[in-house]
């Protein structure tokens, strides 16, 4: 009569590893399921975030050569400041010159 209670212990014992064995590899195909999305999410991120450098690295060289064509007006107008000044200064004296043979004559 022992071996039957033996074997009857041991099947019980086999019943409860094999759903413990069941519940560890659903927990295990879970965490690899969970595992292979997070790493995909992972991947999609990654990509995400080399376009927005990527754009900001266009921007970033677009930027400059909006700042040099800036630097460039800004010396075109002092330029043309400075011509107009020289102009205007001529003209004055040329003025001046048109007065005086007016008033001389």
């Amino acid at each position: 009569m022992q071996e039957p209670e033996s074997m009857s212990g041991l099947r019980t014992k086999l019943a409860e590893l094999k759903s413990r064995r069941r519940t560890l590899q659903d927990q295990i195909n879970k965490a690899t399921t969970e595992s292979k999305y997070s790493e995909s999410e992972l991947g999609r991120l990654a990509g995400d975030l080399e376009r927005k450098e990527k754009l900001f690295g266009e921007k970033q060289e677009r930027l400059e050569k909006y700042n040099v064509t800036i630097e460039t007006a800004e010396i075109a107008l002092q330029k043309l400041k400075e011509t107009a000044a020289r102009l205007t200064g001529i003209l004055s004296e040329e003025l001046e010159a048109v007065k005086g043979v007016k008033s001389g004559a």
